[in-house]
């Protein structure tokens, strides 16, 4: 349950940055992945040279081949990022009709243990809606994109807690009920 809170509120910083850098925020997100790729690949070739008696030349020269390569990569993304701004959309879009999905199925599930209103399907359906046009935009609309994506992800994360406050409720009365099951039939 508490994992479900962090990705909430994750989500919703995530929108709120969105919101508040429009222009360079695609920019800003593919740079990061840049770094991402960069920063771990120095840190494993700066460890395979000091570990290199250790490993055998072949796996060596497989991982050294490797992190070149995610370091050249990374600081492609992060010197160049407008080239990859309608690939990172795309992904976005794809990563977004996970997460709808995913919402769909924890709502469906929870059916069972809460009361679900049909209201918890809007922000589910709003992703799909949403991914699906991202997925089929131009690199034109990309500031459009991603002020509805910030949106998207604000009213997600409010969703999601949302859900998540009703299932841990839920959940609590479940417990509650079988404690005094428990109680009064050891009491007997």
């Amino acid at each position: 349950m508490l994992n479900g809170i962090v990705r909430s509120v994750v989500t919703l910083l995530i929108g709120i940055m969105l919101l508040v850098l429009r222009n360079g925020a695609v920019d800003l997100l593919i740079r990061i992945a840049g770094a991402a790729f960069v920063l771990p690949a120095l840190i494993s070739l700066v460890n395979l040279y000091v570990v290199r008696k250790e490993t055998s030349t072949f796996t060596s020269t497989l991982i050294a081949l490797v992190d070149i390569g995610s370091v050249a990569f990374g600081l492609w993304l992060l010197v160049s990022p407008w080239e990859f701004q309608n690939l990172f959309v795309k992904l976005v879009a794809v990563l977004l009709f996970v997460v709808a999905f995913n919402q769909m199925v924890v709502v469906v599930s929870s059916r069972g243990r809460a009361k679900i209103y049909w209201q918890m399907f809007i922000a589910p359906l709003l992703l799909l809606v949403v991914a699906a046009y991202m997925f089929f935009s131009t690199a034109e609309a990309i500031a459009t994109v991603v002020f509805v994506l910030g949106l998207c992800a604000i009213v997600s994360g409010l969703s999601e807690i949302v859900l998540t406050i009703m299932l841990r409720k839920a959940l609590k009365k479940e417990i509650d009920d079988a404690v005094e099951i428990v109680e009064t039939t050891t009491v007997e």
